[in-house]
């Protein structure tokens, strides 16, 4: 199983102290066929492993990174999607409220084309957070499985009103699904950020 990204972090973090732990031991080392450096050496030694271990974290955090960062684009996508919907409902609620105007079934008919292709979207997007939920410290999984759950709620409401032509409910949930993601969005940006990248960067320090 993947390492917690909580985990990674809290190991990485720890790269510079055992850079700064180490550069005193190597100036205790003497030179001579007679000095005694084995005590030094053993110290050395295990905070050089320490230190492996840190650096191949701070890969691994990388990845999770990558991980995060792809997830975060199947959720503009998805959030893409559910903002062209709003806006094609906005501009023409009065043409998908009558069945006699002459824009109706063209509208509605570009509006279902629409929800088809959330549906695959979603359907990928889920797979793919769900394939990675092992990546996510617990706050993140318990977070991203509410919104996911929500946003799925929020999909079959809207799908039943398509189907009934309820326009105004539809509308309704379009805009629920957008707020979902919005907050799935800033989940994922505060993780790659706040959590991920300083901690990065605070190797550099």
């Amino acid at each position: 199983m993947p390492t917690e990204l909580s985990t990674l972090l809290a190991t990485v973090g720890t790269s510079v102290a055992l850079v700064k732990d180490a550069l005193p031991l190597i100036e205790t080392i003497r030179s001579g066929w007679r000095a005694k450096n084995d005590a030094v050496k053993q110290q050395l030694t295990a905070k050089v492993e320490q230190l492996g271990r840190a650096i191949h974290d701070t890969g691994a955090l990388a990845h999770v990174i990558e991980n995060y960062l792809q997830n975060l684009e199947n959720i503009k996508e998805l959030l893409f999607l559910c903002k062209r919907m709003e806006h094609l409902v906005d501009q023409n609620i009065k043409a998908l409220r009558n069945r006699m105007d002459p824009h109706y079934e063209s509208t509605w008919r570009t509006l279902d084309l629409l929800m088809e292709n959330l549906d695959r979207e979603r359907s990928t997007s889920r797979k793919a957070f769900l394939d990675r939920i092992p990546w996510y410290d617990d706050q993140d999984r318990h977070q991203m499985d509410l919104l996911l759950g929500q946003f799925s709620q929020a999909f079959e409401r809207a799908s039943a009103h398509r189907e009934t032509r309820a326009v105004d409910n539809l509308l309704h949930r379009i805009r629920a699904l957008a707020s979902t993601l919005q907050d799935a969005e800033a989940l994922l940006k505060h993780t790659i950020y706040e959590k991920g990248l300083k901690t990065l960067q605070s190797l550099q320090t």
